[in-house]
């Protein structure tokens, strides 16, 4: 019995939604994370974006980016810059001139900024126009994505490679459907994922996932990430997202092919299609064992300790412990004693 016919009790979990990166999250950093989550971003994460995003024939840049060339201040004045930004959001973004100058001393005075400087005049100058710069572009870019043109420069370069390279020109200048957004349930939770692609073939009635991944490392190391990220889990999820996407669109007849990575190195810049064997889908769903003696749990078996840690309100330690009091046993099938 799969954790898909376990839903005969009709117990759906309707007050948390599941993703890969919930699932993924949860099994590298806890239960904790499932009431605690912390916020991704970084240089490479929204390169990535960006690329997905520039693929897609409506892209307009300002849509969802804001291209800002200055450099984040640090030290007291980084401090300061966060807590105008702050400030500001929360009020009143375009205040006059003699209000901002009250505000800008008041924040540093609150905050214990610079303690030796009595004169205002001085004080206020310690704002230097580098830093205004920063407040303002972060204040006008809220709700979007901050970016540099170097940024945005290589990302049109991938973005080239990937429409003109051999290896992924036909596919990405074939007829696709981009950002699916899929609902479907796995066990007694709903699921959401986000496919890059779907690409349908009508005539041979196939469809196929591919996801898109950038990164800076070569092709020939992606496996590290692979299993890093738990990418192998982001490709059985989204198989599901597949099957469900065929039935609710009336494609019955149609066959799911093996999921794809579409993986192309920042600086290598040779696309390359990974495609997921059904190994390692079995591995995915079940979990699996490394050489090392490494074991890494598989889909049906998070979701269930998911669905333990939320119904238990459990997230301060893991089921093990929990059960047992306390008590628990370290691997040792992989060692060999002579």
């Amino acid at each position: 019995m799969t954790l898909d016919d376990a839903m005969i009790e009709n117990n759906l979990i309707t007050d948390l939604r599941l993703s890969f990166s919930r699932v993924s999250e949860f099994d590298r950093n806890g239960p904790r994370s499932l009431i605690d989550r912390k916020k991704i971003s970084g240089e490479f994460l929204d390169f990535g974006s960006l690329v997905d995003d520039m693929l897609q024939p409506d892209f307009n840049i300002t849509d969802k980016y804001y291209v800002f060339d200055g450099e984040k201040p640090t030290a007291m004045l980084g401090l300061l810059c966060d807590q105008l930004i702050t400030n500001m959001v929360n009020s009143n973004p375009n205040l006059p001139a003699d209000d901002y100058k009250i505000l800008l001393l008041t924040t540093i005075k609150n905050l214990g900024l610079w303690k030796t400087t009595k004169d205002d005049d001085k004080l206020v100058a310690k704002f230097t126009p580098n830093a205004l710069e920063y407040v303002t572009a972060m204040i006008e870019s809220t709700g979007k994505t901050l970016v540099t043109n170097l940024l945005v420069q290589e990302a049109e370069e991938m973005v080239s490679v990937l429409k003109t390279h051999e290896f992924s020109r036909d596919f990405i200048l074939s007829d696709l459907e981009y950002q699916v957004e899929i609902n479907f349930e796995i066990g007694n939770f709903k699921f959401l994922s986000f496919l890059d692609y779907i690409k349908i073939d009508h005539v041979n009635k196939t469809i196929r996932g591919i996801d898109l991944k950038t990164g800076s490392k070569p092709v020939s190391e992606f496996l590290s990430n692979f299993i890093k990220y738990r990418y192998y889990l982001q490709a059985v999820i989204y198989k599901n997202a597949l099957f469900h996407y065929k039935k609710v669109n009336n494609l019955k007849d149609y066959k799911v092919l093996p999921f794809q990575f579409l993986y192309c190195g920042r600086y290598e810049k040779i696309p390359t299609f990974i495609e997921i064997s059904d190994k390692w889908n079995k591995a995915a769903r079940y979990g699996f064992d490394t050489k090392s003696g490494y074991k890494h749990k598989g889909l049906y078996e998070l979701v269930d300790n998911i669905e333990w840690h939320w119904r238990n309100e459990v997230f301060n330690m893991s089921k093990e412990q929990y059960e047992n009091n306390g008590l628990i046993q370290i691997n040792d099938e992989f060692i060999n004693i002579k």
